[in-house]
């Protein structure tokens, strides 16, 4: 599934579990949109509440602005 655009329903879970998925998408022709849309789908997905756990090679404070933004 193209994690730019999930067919998951709104507040489908309780947790995304991202395994460097951000890491290749930073690879791509248009990395930034990319990992924005990625976030999006990813908190669109998530119940209240719900928690968003990264899993990246580069360190936080290379990844957590394209997360939060």
């Amino acid at each position: 599934m193209d994690v730019t655009s999930l067919a998951f329903p709104d507040c489908s879970f309780d947790m995304v579990l991202d395994k460097s998925t951000i890491d290749t998408l930073m690879c791509t022709e248009n990395p930034l949109i990319n990992v924005a849309k990625m976030a999006e789908e990813s908190y669109r997905v998530l119940k209240q509440n719900g928690v968003y756990f990264g899993i990246s090679y580069a360190s936080a404070e290379k990844r957590l602005p394209h997360i939060t933004r």
